[in-house]
């Protein structure tokens, strides 16, 4: 996993948004600025069903 700074050309960009938080776990993001969007995705349904599975495995995913 990468974090970087990214630019609003990027997220106009964007085929699929995410956020992820340790309370809220993975949420896809549906539209940017009234553009709908993949929600949930294939990225997000990966990374949603990974989160699930550590979390379940330990108490810090």
């Amino acid at each position: 996993m990468q974090e970087a700074v990214l630019t609003a050309e990027d997220l106009a960009a964007a085929d699929e948004v995410l956020l992820l938080s340790s309370t809220r776990d993975v949420q896809p993001v549906h539209a940017v600025d009234g553009r709908a969007l993949a929600a949930p995705g294939p990225v997000g349904r990966r990374l949603a069903d990974l989160f699930a599975r550590r979390a379940a495995d330990r108490l810090d995913p």
